[in-house]
């Protein structure tokens, strides 16, 4: 066990993930250990993740039908979630962004539900545990998932809100949207805290430290303190080659990186930031483009083929990790060359944009109330354009992929009154 962790630990996984999302495998190792072996604790998370997934791209298909979609197109939904490469091995790996995705899927249709359904229906228990439930989940699973789901919640609110023509009792929602950031806060604030855990502070500030390292390589314009603090945390003169302009691993984990003076001085650090950007605008502007743009520019065709981040952990044996084909063991036939794990899938960029243009269209078709399904996803886009450290990585907007035949659907659907 202690020799897994340490494996983990080595590439960084306690950095990337959750801490909830960590204990959660390590629950799974622990348990398959205690069974029987490592190998077997990984099948109990795979499994896991797996049943999951399965279950809520499930109920995604049952929500469409529910809505008049005809049987023809919601088994062309479901083929298209089972024969896409990009859902199994999301399903099968171990990253938060599978389970953080598919979650904020299913809670963006209980916006909907909360929006359109009547007295009865918003204030009954069961949904409210759903909504609850899914919305921890959201939080717990990925540290930006309490920025997303307070986006989501607030601008519903405030569409309840403005919404004249809605007389219903709306106490309900917002006391347990209330209770959810509530809850996530006090867990990951003072609790966190008090047990001594703490989250990653380079990994929220991967653009930030990106755009000061791009004015030190080239040479910008910083005062000596602006300098020196710069050269506390790595010397000036290793910038030029530590520097990547659409990543900032390089950066952070550069041998000469003082990461230790980065989390002691956080709020130096952001004083820095703001200085040396008054000066430096255009690089800062160039910094945070070159850092994005997989996320927003539609005219990057190429990443529709790009194939994700995911790879096999290449010494994984040597810990008693181990890939079964399960098929081939009770059949004496493999199924890997018919359903390729790696593929194409459609960019975020470009699904982004098609929401967006869905919500021009409900609104213009007076129809914004329902712009509400699409809340939570752009509220993961917007924290990926303020704080993404990588320029294009598919699973850091997995949601774009699960999202995509509910954008399809409120296109052309031709909407419908809301219960009282």
């Amino acid at each position: 066990m202690s020799s897994v962790g340490q494996a983990l630990g080595k590439r960084g996984f306690s950095n990337h993930h959750p801490i909830a999302y960590t204990m959660f495998i390590k629950l799974c190792l622990a348990a398959g250990y205690r069974l029987r072996s490592m190998n077997f604790g990984c099948a109990i998370y795979t499994a896991a993740q797996m049943l999951y997934i399965s279950m809520l791209l499930a109920a995604i298909v049952c929500w469409l039908r529910r809505r008049g979609v005809s049987r023809l197109l919601c088994g062309f939904t479901t083929a298209f979630y089972a024969l896409s490469p990009v859902f199994p091995i999301h399903a099968v790996s171990m990253w938060k962004d599978g389970i953080f995705s598919v979650t904020l899927a299913v809670f963006s249709l209980c916006l909907y539900e909360a929006a359109f359904c009547g007295n009865e229906r918003l204030n009954s228990p069961r949904f409210l545990i759903k909504y609850s439930v899914f919305g921890l989940i959201l939080c717990f699973s990925r540290n930006n998932g309490i920025y997303v789901l307070f986006f989501a919640a607030v601008c519903t609110g405030c569409l309840m809100l403005l919404d004249r023509q809605d007389r219903r009792n709306k106490k309900a929602f917002f006391l347990c949207s209330l209770g959810i950031l509530l809850v996530t806060y006090l867990i990951t604030g003072p609790l966190y805290k008090r047990l001594g855990v703490e989250s990653s502070f380079e990994e929220s500030v991967g653009i930030p430290l990106n755009q000061m390292a791009r004015v030190a390589a080239y040479d910008g314009d910083y005062n000596a303190s602006e300098e020196e603090f710069l050269n506390r945390l790595m010397p000036i003169e290793k910038y030029e080659e530590a520097y990547t302009p659409c990543c900032v691993d390089n950066l952070k984990w550069h041998a000469d990186f003082n990461l230790a003076y980065l989390r002691e001085h956080k709020a130096e650090f952001l004083k820095n930031w703001l200085s040396v950007g008054m000066k430096n605008p255009v690089e800062y502007i160039k910094g945070w483009s070159l850092m994005t743009f997989g996320y927003w520019a539609a005219n990057c065709w190429e990443f529709n083929f790009q194939e994700n981040n995911l790879a096999p952990l290449h010494d994984s044996e040597e810990f008693g990790i181990k890939q079964w084909d399960v098929f081939s063991f009770l059949s004496g036939r493999s199924l890997r060359g018919l359903l390729p794990l790696k593929g194409a899938a459609v960019a975020p960029a470009l699904v982004m944009w098609l929401m967006l243009f869905a919500c021009a269209a409900l609104v213009g078709g007076r129809r914004t109330m329902e712009c509400v399904v699409f809340l939570p996803c752009i509220g993961a886009w917007l924290t990926l354009l303020i704080a993404s450290p990588y320029a294009y990585w598919l699973r850091y907007l997995l949601c774009t992929a699960y999202m995509t035949p509910v954008v399809a659907f409120m296109l052309i659907y031709k909407g419908g009154k809301r219960e009282r």
